[in-house]
Formats: C-alpha cells, structure tokens, sequence
C-alpha cells in the first residue's frame, strides 16, 4: 500500500461510514446517496468490461451493473467471489486478459474478504506477529492485513508487468 500511496493523489480529508455495506457503497457511487448512478453501471454503459470479486452484500452483481461478477446472493458469505485473495487472484487476471483480448477498457472490482473473518493467515504471515499484539485474534488480524496488502501489491505487479499502469486508475 505504501508503493501504492507513493505514486497517488491522496486526499487528506476523506471520510467513510465505518461499517461495511455502507462503505462499499461509497466506493460505488463517489456520494452518500441512496439513488446515485453506480459507477459499475456508468462504466459498463460507457463501453467498459466490469467485474465484481469479493464483497458486494445484498445484491447481485448485475443489479450493480457489472458485466460480469462471481458473488452469490445467498447469505452473507456466497459465491466464489469472496475466495479471490485467500486463493489468489487468478480470476482477476482471467478477466483482464479476457478485456485486453477483446480490446476493451476494464473496470475490476477487488473487495477481498480479507481481513475479515475467518481469520486464518498463512503462517509465514502470523509468525511476524506472534507477542506483538495484544491478544493471539489481535495478531491473526495484523497478519490479515498484511496479507490483503500482499495481494494489493500482487495485482499492482501484474499490472504493472503487461504495462497498464499509465492508462489504469487505482481507488
């Protein structure tokens, strides 16, 4: 996050409801309204491929207006989705290449669950933390948070790779 940081514009003063669902529509929308236009939706009706991995509660990810998307809508934790991070980010590397292929500008939405519960880092992860926090769950949660990172850090290496990092947009 910190090579992320480095290369962005960072605001100072931006502000976020500090619970989930509410965070996430936010993100979507740029606003705090209930009927805003989704940025999914904007930018699929713009030409765009878009895909929706990891959370996106209570919804479907057409209803959203992703082109594409791999989270159910069957309770809280559906959909194969929320499996992108903890089992790599293959899905998302699929999808690009997919855009690329057909020339098309992409938007890919990348919600991991990480690091949210279960919290079950790799022991690589874990062993860092052990004695540094203040509980054993508060060690496996500094240990989640690096992983996420990890896989931010891991997409942003992908990107950069295939050369796509001067024409793409990170939020």
């Amino acid at each position: 996050m910190d090579k992320l940081a480095a290369g962005s514009l960072l605001y100072t003063r931006g502000y976020t409801l500090p619970v989930c669902s509410p965070s996430l529509a936010t993100l979507l929308t740029g606003r705090l309204l209930k009927h805003a236009l989704l940025l999914p939706k904007a930018l699929s009706a713009a030409g765009h491929l878009t895909f929706q991995t990891g959370k996106l509660w209570n919804t479907t990810f057409s209803d959203v207006g992703f082109t594409a998307g791999m989270t159910g809508t069957v309770g809280r934790h559906a959909g194969a989705g929320l499996k992108v991070g903890r089992e790599g980010l293959k899905p998302i590397y699929n999808f690009i290449e997919d855009a690329r292929a057909k020339e098309k500008p992409f938007f890919v939405w990348y919600a991991p669950l990480l690091p949210h519960d279960p919290h079950t880092p790799p022991e690589r992860l874990l062993a860092k933390y052990r004695g540094q926090g203040p509980t054993p769950a508060a060690e496996k949660y500094y240990a989640m948070v690096e992983w996420f990172d990890e896989t931010c850090g891991k997409l942003d290496d992908y990107l950069a790779k295939d050369q796509l990092t001067e024409n793409t947009v990170i939020l």
